[in-house]
């Protein structure tokens, strides 16, 4: 029988921000694969510098050799073997995500997949650190969520230790061969790394390997070592994993002791979700409960203000704030979609960076007044879901990596990478405006009347950006929608017409300043966006460049867009 020989790595405890310490098999049957998944978010985490053809290559090439498999593999085991096992003991807690956050998880696997494989490298380059920080950020906050939840059920089911290793042996045995020399070695390093999972330590796990597996392993972490550690620190904008600076430890005494332990690293994610948090899950986020006083701050101020908002919730200016942001991300997608791989000429890079730029200082100002602003108003008497305000973190990240892209675009390039990066930066925040409309819109309304919040949000329209500002007009849809949004929130009529700051100039200037982007980037030529009827014109010309497909958004009002009616989901 083999002897195993641990990797020559400082013992730095559990990464876990949920399991401090081991305590059974049941938390150590989560540690084995989540410890060695981290290893890879750890380098994410800290960033990757790929500025040269040659180090996107060679991340493609440890992306899908060492890392894509790893993840897909444990995914696959979990909702096909080992979840299903336990269920047929105990339940899934409603906190526990595992399926959707899986199905969000693969699709941003694939999306990076694609980017790294597309031709243009450079932008490839400068595109991958950003979206490799926001996905370790969400695969970090779902491996959190899994232990803050599956050992319990362990524990709850009764299994034995046993009965676990039976299950896990037979699902072990239908992986193909391969899969083994990638798998294995990075789960030794994670768990030298670790200095062990309690009682399982590198060394015992080792001994439960079948004799070929134990002969074969001394060439599986040979290939490791120059294959995935040795090309990980060499991509890496940091100080590789284990040539970072000690952390601080306790001045030392007079007496010699031990080399103190250090403390376990916090990985860069939110909060795990507690059992007693609400479910907050993207398009399947219940309304909450505001009678429910766990959110209630301050009892000074009960839950009690509803009845005072006369509006319908879908009508509320947070809910068009948000519209106007759902249309500019379904528009750019269409022109997208349209484009395909095409080679853009100058004036088409220059309409797509301009309309970026406009669009980024939308997003950014909305979440500046909720961070900023609204959010801590609200806090005066709520008891606020902090991941409401985490997930900005990883859409400003997926923005940057869009921010990067868009800037390298020159003439002859096309938006055929542009296209992952979008549709990742939709896929987050489309559920996270749901989320905020099923959550933080009902608290704000029972906790606050309609003229204190109009006392805040007011602030937002005299120091808005005018583009922006125009953005929510547009999307309020024809003259009579704006209007009636303006009767139900007391804004007099003759705003309307205000030079300048009116409702008609700001849809005019935002018609003229981004919306024409648009529409000329969808007709082929330049166009005019100003009026109504250069817009019907428009559509009809996108039809005539593409097809009745693309331009069918194009005739209908900016309300009825399929992004913005993604808010009645």
């Amino acid at each position: 029988m083999s002897t195993y020989t641990p990797f020559d790595v400082s013992t730095a405890g559990l990464s876990s921000t949920v399991i401090s310490t081991c305590s059974g098999w049941q938390d150590a049957s989560l540690l084995v694969p989540h410890e060695a998944i981290r290893v890879m978010l750890d380098a994410f985490a800290a960033g990757l510098c790929l500025d040269t053809v040659e180090k996107v290559t060679a991340f493609e090439k440890l992306w899908s050799k060492w890392i894509y498999d790893f993840i897909h593999h444990h995914h696959d085991i979990e909702e096909e073997h080992y979840m299903p096992w336990i269920n047929k003991r105990v339940p899934s807690p409603a906190g526990l995500v595992i399926e959707h956050d899986h199905d969000t998880l693969l699709a941003e696997m694939d999306d990076i997949s694609k980017l790294a494989a597309q031709e243009d490298k450079v932008a490839a380059g400068a595109a991958l650190p950003g979206v490799l920080k926001a996905f370790a950020k969400r695969m970090a906050a779902h491996l959190a969520n899994e232990e803050t939840y599956v050992p319990q059920m362990l524990r709850d089911a009764g299994y034995t230790h046993e009965e676990e290793g039976a299950m896990i042996g037979g699902v072990m045995a239908a992986l193909p061969p391969e899969a083994f020399a990638t798998m294995f070695p990075l789960i030794f390093y994670a768990m030298d790394k670790a200095g062990g999972y309690g009682e399982l330590t590198a060394a015992v796990f080792f001994q439960s390997l079948p004799p070929p597996a134990q002969a074969a392993y001394p060439a599986w972490k040979a290939a490791f070592e120059s294959d995935f550690l040795g090309v990980l620190a060499s991509l890496q904008a940091a100080p590789p994993l284990d040539a970072r600076p000690a952390e601080p430890t306790a001045e030392p005494t007079a007496e010699p002791t031990a080399e103190p332990k250090a403390e376990p690293k916090a990985a860069p994610t939110a909060e795990p979700l507690e059992p007693s948090e609400p479910l907050i899950d993207g398009f399947r986020t219940p309304i909450i409960d505001t009678g429910d006083l766990r959110y209630q701050a301050d009892p000074r101020f009960a839950p009690d203000k509803g009845e005072l908002w006369k509006t319908p919730a879908a009508h509320d200016g947070w809910v068009n704030a948000h519209n106007a942001i759902r249309y500019e991300i379904g528009e750019l997608k269409r022109v997208i979609d349209a484009l395909g791989a095409r080679a853009l000429v100058e004036w088409e890079v220059q309409a797509v960076q301009v309309w970026w730029a406009s669009h980024a200082t939308h997003v950014h100002e909305h979440h500046s007044n909720e961070d900023d602003v609204f959010n801590p108003f609200l806090r005066t008497r709520v008891v606020y879901p902090a991941k409401l305000e985490v997930d900005h973190e990883a859409l400003v990240a997926a923005m940057d990596a869009i921010a990067a892209h868009v800037a390298a675009l020159a003439p002859g390039t096309t938006l055929g990478g542009l296209d992952p990066l979008w549709r990742r930066y939709e896929s987050l925040m489309l559920p996270h405006l749901f989320e905020e409309e099923q959550v933080g819109l009902p608290l704000a309304r029972a906790y606050f009347t309609p003229a204190e919040i109009e006392k805040v949000t007011a602030t937002f329209l005299k120091n808005g950006d005018p583009v922006a500002l125009g953005s929510f007009v547009h999307v309020l849809g024809h003259k009579a929608e704006a209007q009636r949004f303006m009767r139900e929130n007391g804004i007099p009529s003759f705003v309307w017409h205000l030079p300048g700051k009116g409702f008609k100039s700001l849809r005019t200037l935002y018609r003229t300043k981004q919306q024409v982007h648009i529409d000329s980037l969808l007709a082929g030529a330049p166009v005019s966006a100003r009026t109504k009827q250069a817009m019907k014109e428009n559509a009809a010309k996108a039809a005539k460049a593409h097809d009745e497909t693309v331009a069918a958004q194009c005739v209908l009002s900016p309300s009825k867009r399929t992004n913005v009616l993604s808010a009645t989901r």
